[in-house]
């Protein structure tokens, strides 16, 4: 991930929160490619992080997802995330990720949605976001892209404690 201004504090380094949401990110990611995504979703349970050292603007974070248990139910990753140009440790974090029933996840989407809720959506966040888009765009195109910028806006570190990943991305 490269490191742009955008993703600084006041003091110009590396937010942590950002390192968090990467973390976060890779233990998903990582879940989510070892369990049968037709019969099961995920969801973020628990996660820590140590702040080793400062990232700077200009340089990339390289991160790395070790599990240390994975279960039927729940795996939890070891997440390491490096400078690439030093190769110094930024963080290090630990992710508790659920293995849930995917039908269930849905139906309870579902009980607390006002529409109902298909099996393409991503989360709450997403949900709104593509609600507020005009239902006129008649292209497929614009339906990918309105609903690529509800999931980008739905992955924001602020979202990073509710969102759920339903499906392959």
């Amino acid at each position: 991930m490269p490191i742009t201004q955008k993703l600084t504090q006041p003091f110009g380094l590396l937010h942590g929160g950002v390192s968090v949401a990467l973390a976060e990110s890779l233990a998903s990611v990582a879940t989510i490619i070892n369990v049968d995504q037709e019969k099961s979703s995920i969801l973020g349970v628990d996660i820590n992080a140590t702040h080793m050292s400062p990232g700077f603007v200009g340089d990339t974070v390289i991160g790395t997802a070790r599990p240390l248990q994975i279960g039927r139910t729940q795996h939890v990753w070891s997440m390491e995330l490096r400078s690439e140009k030093t190769g110094k440790l930024i963080c290090v974090s630990r992710c508790t990720v659920a293995v849930v029933d995917r039908s269930k996840v849905l139906a309870t989407l579902n009980a607390n949605s006002k529409g109902g809720i298909t099996d393409k959506v991503k989360g709450p966040r997403f949900l709104e976001a593509a609600q507020k888009e005009p239902e006129s765009a008649a292209s497929e195109e614009a339906r990918r892209d309105r609903e690529f910028h509800a999931l980008q806006a739905a992955i924001t570190p602020s979202a990073q404690t509710d969102h759920l990943l339903l499906s392959r991305l």
